[in-house]
């Protein structure tokens, strides 16, 4: 059997992690006995006409039995021109077409009808222009482009794709009430492997680092993603206690950037507080490396990357109590720990509970689970299942098939 991988990409410096994501599992599914792959990254723009190279991509996936794409709204198209993407994509490929489905979140593909949208859209833009016949027109323009867009396309998806794949149940959930959301198999994100790290005292010399607690949140920088809230718990802790925002911001975050070095100012962390910005792999891993404590305290997540980052380095996790995260606490019970109430108070409280010595208030996790969720979740074990959804014949079967017949699957709730 013969798969190919067409990553999909919006114009950028570095590989989208839509891309990293695919081509990951290509890799992956290459070392499975009887199947080959091919792959072909295609960049998107609305300002690029994708149709030649698009069909000239699809030409070299002739020969297979499988063509699979991962799939978000940022793949760097706005509006209707991604249906028209998916449309010329099945009309040209004459096998099965897998799609693996990512940033699934609520608000994208919500389950109310356009007349509420409108409501909640005019309300949110009204907050941004006192004339309301400019608020009148951007709201629609915003329905055109995004909330018709989008609910047209995911109802493409699940009526013309053969596969569909999502990381979570939770994402399956947050679908269930588009008609053939059924059809869902849900497969987890995959944790890397990794070999000869360094140990943390040897990567904070490396980096310059004192021998301080170092509590690190890795990935992009944007709102939702708990900045803020952990800058507020840090000025609640010790000053031996350190933070690092392992990343750099997010497309259009200018105004956030500001909010964070106005925040910092204000609490006085100026010597706490290090953004890193962009960085190259192997300074990425020494960072992780030199981290006593991961934190995530997402306030909502899709499938989190960092957070797949996180295991594979087998460090300490601290994270908000989301149902993602409970899913993975379900595979491996207390692998990950939590924190319920999210505010500043409750995550200091929780931060120092992890570096407690105290076996009755210490709630940081055991090497040997983490270690363990690793294993569940290893790159060798989710290929596997991709091959399963890959060579199923019923188009209804995968869901089944795939959790029943792999240890590392998410349970089906």
């Amino acid at each position: 059997m013969r798969i190919g991988y067409l990553q999909l990409s919006p114009p950028q410096d570095h590989e989208s992690g839509l891309v990293r994501y695919g081509r990951y599992i290509a890799q992956a599914v290459q070392q499975q006995t009887q199947l080959e792959t091919q792959e072909t990254v295609l960049e998107l723009s609305d300002q690029i006409n994708f149709r030649p190279e698009l069909k000239q991509a699809l030409k070299t996936f002739q020969d297979c039995d499988v063509l699979h794409v991962q799939y978000s709204k940022y793949v760097g198209l706005t509006g209707w021109k991604k249906l028209c993407l998916l449309k010329m994509i099945r009309q040209k490929f004459k096998g099965k077409l897998c799609l693996t489905l990512h940033d699934i979140y609520a608000d994208l593909y919500p389950a109310y009808d356009l007349q509420e949208a409108w409501g909640f859209e005019n309300k949110r833009l009204r907050g941004f222009s006192k004339n309301q016949s400019l608020a009148l027109r951007s709201t629609a323009i915003y329905l055109w482009q995004n909330y018709l867009a989008d609910q047209a396309i995911i109802k493409w998806i699940l009526t013309h794709c053969d596969q569909l794949i999502v990381c979570n149940q939770t994402e399956a959930d947050r679908l269930q009430h588009f008609e053939g959301a059924e059809k869902i198999t849900v497969i987890p994100h995959f944790v890397e492997s990794r070999s000869h790290l360094p140990s943390p005292k040897e990567a904070k010399a490396a980096l310059g680092l004192r021998d301080e607690k170092i509590i690190t949140l890795q990935g992009f920088i944007y709102r939702s993603k708990g900045h803020t809230l952990l800058l507020n718990a840090l000025s609640l802790l010790p000053d031996d206690y350190q933070v690092i925002f392992a990343g750099g911001m997010a497309p259009n975050q200018d105004a956030f950037k500001k909010e964070l070095e106005a925040q910092i100012k204000q609490w006085k962390l100026e010597d706490r507080v290090t953004i890193t910005g962009y960085l190259s792999e192997e300074k990425l891993e020494l960072y992780l490396a030199a981290t006593d404590l991961a934190v995530c305290p997402f306030k909502i997540i899709s499938a989190s990357g960092s957070l797949s980052t996180w295991i594979s380095m087998e460090r300490p996790i601290l994270a908000y109590a989301l149902p993602q995260i409970e899913e993975l606490n379900d595979l491996v019970p207390d692998a990950i720990s939590m924190f319920q109430d999210y505010s500043p108070d409750a995550l200091a409280k929780a931060i120092r509970n992890c570096f407690s010595d105290s076996e009755t208030q210490s709630i940081m996790p055991s090497s040997v689970s983490i270690q363990q969720l690793k294993s569940r979740l290893s790159l060798t074990l989710i290929a596997r299942e991709h091959s399963l959804v890959y060579r199923s014949e019923d188009y209804y079967s995968p869901r089944t098939t795939v959790t029943n017949e792999c240890a590392s699957s998410t349970p089906l709730k």
